[in-house]
């Protein structure tokens, strides 16, 4: 076997990498920040037996030519796994007391993913639950973002007690965006609790990623960049010394 022969599936495995590493997942556009080791952290989750418990918080689209918003989390305190869904909302004309606009919302699958935190009031772990394959355009200005992990019958709502998911409190500490983690004007509401939109004091650890301007290039699949890939390769080595094997 020639030596042009053992390279062809290097160099295949090569091009497909290197292809693969060019699609744009979405940059953080804006974080709010970690929980401290001692911070709080308010009931946030949807549960069949208690409806919408959310937190919101705001984020600024600081950008003329806007973003386009492909990824968005909170970074919750739960007591259970295997959440597969969130809710989520993004808003627009916010305050205490008014639910504003929604600009985009939905239930999605969602990802749960342990930051390596726990939670210094509940005591549960603190995990991301992230909603990703978004495309949503926003024009320059001040938005409200709400994501909130679908969980099971919740016992607190029968009986009281300490709830299964909490959206962490923040003090901006490796912060992205605007605001930093500042301004202690998160909202919750729930109308199972009777607060609409109310003022906690807190910020919340949330954030979103995507891309200014216009939507990126959808990630190619690996089967699509193997299908270039190859061909390629093996019209690079018959150029280099004629058919494969002589």
């Amino acid at each position: 076997m020639s030596l042009r022969i053992a390279i062809k599936p290097l160099m295949a495995a090569s091009l497909l990498c290197a292809l693969a590493g060019r699609a744009d997942a979405g940059n953080v556009l804006w974080y709010n920040g970690d929980n401290p080791d001692i911070g709080g952290a308010t009931v946030n989750e949807v549960a069949p037996n208690i409806g919408s418990l959310n937190t919101y918080d705001d984020f600024i689209v600081t950008d003329s030519a806007g973003w386009t918003i492909e990824r968005i989390w909170s970074n919750n305190q739960i007591k259970v796994t295997g959440v597969t869904e969130a809710s989520w909302s993004i808003r627009t004309g916010v305050s205490p007391g008014n639910g504003g606009t929604i600009v985009a919302s939905g239930t999605s699958a969602a990802t749960q993913v342990a930051t390596g935190r726990t939670g210094g009031v509940t005591g549960y772990l603190e995990y991301t639950i992230e909603v990703a394959g978004l495309s949503i355009y926003l024009d320059p200005g001040t938005y409200w973002l709400s994501v909130s992990p679908l969980v099971e019958r919740d016992p607190a709502g029968d009986f009281g007690g300490v709830y299964l998911a909490y959206n962490s409190a923040t003090l901006g500490d490796n912060a992205v965006g605007t605001p930093p983690g500042t301004g202690d004007d998160g909202l919750f509401n729930s109308a199972f609790l009777s607060h609409n939109f109310a003022a906690f004091g807190n910020n919340y650890s949330m954030g979103v990623a995507g891309v200014v301007g216009g939507a990126s290039v959808p990630e190619p699949s690996a089967g699509w960049l193997l299908a270039i890939a190859l061909p390629a390769v093996v019209g690079l080595g018959r150029r280099a010394g004629g058919p494969a094997g002589r």
